[in-house]
């Protein structure tokens, strides 16, 4: 294997365990009476202004090559992804939110195949067949568990499906520097998280006692 794929490979992989692991933080502040849409405003919404300042920089020089409307895509879609996600682990099992999450590889499969006409080999179909044969067994559909369906579980399969959709985004801006991309990530996590709050208007997070 060449370096840059070991690269690769290592980055997927510690992803995976970043994605896998994010529930704990997530559950301890829900312990401290922070949970829900307040917890994804306050987790991106920290983050996303403590990277605006450079993205907003780089743009007004000039020296951040940008186009709107990939960085439009990834906003959006970007966005939803973590935004969904995280509401996913409050609204259904942890396993069951990551496997549905887990499941964005195929859609990135079909995509490439609808829009992109890349075609599907032998190779690809039998790797999307065993997926789904796989997920289907841990989410216990041969126990008619996968009949029992929740909010959480759209929230995840719509998160996995966000994120293919964000790869559009990502592939029209090969020359952005990679903390400019994951700000418009968490900026659109942060908006949508807003936005949320104020449509649905929930009651604020507990005393700042409890912290």
């Amino acid at each position: 294997m060449r370096r840059t794929e070991a690269a690769g490979v290592a980055s997927a992989l510690a992803g995976a365990c970043l994605w896998g692991i994010v529930w704990l933080p997530l559950a301890a502040l829900e312990r401290r009476g922070l949970a829900g849409l307040w917890t994804t405003f306050a987790v991106f919404g920290l983050v996303g202004l403590a990277i605006l300042p450079g993205l907003v920089r780089g743009l007004a020089r000039g020296t951040m090559e940008m186009p709107w409307r990939p960085a439009l895509v990834l906003l959006v879609f970007g966005g939803l992804t973590n935004f969904l996600f995280f509401l996913a682990l409050t609204k259904t099992s942890v396993v069951r939110a990551l496997l549905f999450f887990y499941l964005s590889p195929v859609w990135n499969l079909l995509a490439a195949r609808i829009w992109g006409g890349i075609p599907l080999t032998g190779r690809k179909v039998g790797v999307v067949a065993l997926s789904l044969t796989g997920a289907s067994v841990l989410l216990g559909l041969h126990h008619l568990a996968l009949v029992r369906w929740s909010w959480g579980d759209t929230m995840a399969l719509g998160s996995g499906l966000a994120f293919a959709a964000s790869v559009v985004g990502l592939k029209g801006l090969p020359h952005a520097p990679a903390w400019s991309l994951a700000g418009l990530n968490w900026l659109g996590s942060a908006l949508l998280a807003a936005a949320g709050l104020a449509l649905s208007q929930p009651p604020l997070p507990g005393p700042v006692g409890n912290w």
